[in-house]
């Protein structure tokens, strides 16, 4: 069983908006979060979808969206609930909120709202035969690191651009945020709270794709407007 969790408990401080940006109205009628939702909603592959959301009032919110719509345009086991302060107590509520069937999870920022059906199956196909799946885009511009006054140019050929959704053996997942020693809010991802608590973890890379890209500052939300028109 393939579950997947959509992030969205952000409050997006960085986009000085009135309201988080996963639920602005980019094409003036459907929220950002809608379009990686609806994407996960129509694919074949996953049978569970579970919304973390930053409170009580978006879950109502959104429960109440989804019983205007009709039942057979959400097939699916759909859960809407209540996040945590930090992206990582997101992700462990998100993981508990999981059927007991499932076996492989993808977690996925709400904020990315171009993720395509390739992406998401070929996470799926991968997960037969690593623990941990994870879409990376090559660095294209010169890296350089900065310390006091001097800098140094880092090997691009070794710098990833990590994307989401980041596809786990829900059993692993699970364990390593239930039995990290450290603070889990150190991590920024979920790949690197894994490999925290397994550095053997087998896994793998996949090409992610430019048009997967995270919506962070307003200039993010005018590029999404014009992608959709």
């Amino acid at each position: 069983m393939n579950s997947a969790i959509i992030l969205a408990g952000g409050s997006g401080k960085r986009t000085n908006l009135k309201i988080p940006k996963q639920f602005v109205k980019i094409d003036g009628k459907k929220h950002i979060i809608t379009y990686s939702f609806n994407s996960f909603n129509k694919n074949k592959n996953i049978n569970e979808i579970i919304v973390v959301l930053p409170d009580e009032n978006w879950v109502d919110v959104f429960n109440e969206e989804l019983h205007c719509h009709h039942q057979s345009e959400f097939p699916k086991k759909i859960k809407f609930i209540q996040g945590g302060k930090t992206r990582s107590e997101s992700s462990i509520i998100g993981l508990h909120a999981c059927s007991e069937k499932t076996t492989n999870v993808l977690i996925h920022d709400a904020v990315r709202p171009f993720i395509s059906q390739r992406l998401i199956n070929e996470i799926i196909v991968k997960l037969t035969k690593y623990d941990a799946v994870i879409p990376a885009l090559d660095c294209m511009d010169s890296i350089v690191k900065i310390k006091n006054n001097s800098f140094d140019y880092l090997d691009r050929k070794k710098i990833k651009y990590i994307q989401t959704p980041q596809g786990f053996n829900y059993k692993l997942i699970y364990s390593a945020y239930n039995n990290i020693k450290e603070n889990i809010n150190v991590f920024s991802d979920n790949m690197s709270a894994l490999i925290s608590y397994n550095p053997k973890v087998n896994y793998t890379f996949i090409d992610g794709e430019s048009s997967n890209f995270k919506i962070t500052t307003t200039e993010d939300i005018d590029k999404a407007k014009i992608l959709l028109k």
